[in-house]
């Protein structure tokens, strides 16, 4: 339900945990699957930072074959959970 308090809109999803729930679903679902190394980059804001979050151990890569350039997979709800701030940030540009 979307409703409006002190001139903000606001949500019940925050209030009964219909959020939560919904990300946690969402994250079940993806943990079956796999993102390329260039679309988990993307993601997560680049190759530098994908591959110090494999190194980590925090997101888990696979490479199928053992040839050198061979594709990197990695598991889709990781990289969901360190994905970088999408949100504009109200700056505007300057002409």
């Amino acid at each position: 339900m979307i409703f409006l308090c002190n001139n903000k809109v606001r949500t019940t999803m925050l209030m009964d945990n219909t959020a939560d729930i919904l990300l946690d679903n969402i994250m079940r679902v993806m943990s079956g699957e796999y993102f390329g190394q260039t679309k988990a980059a993307a993601i997560v804001g680049g190759k530098k930072k994908l591959e110090r979050l494999i190194e980590s151990g925090k997101i888990e890569a696979v490479k199928p074959r053992n040839s050198q350039n061979g594709k990197w997979f990695c598991n889709a709800a990781q990289v969901l959970m360190h994905c970088r701030n999408m949100r504009k940030t109200g700056k505007k540009k300057q002409e």
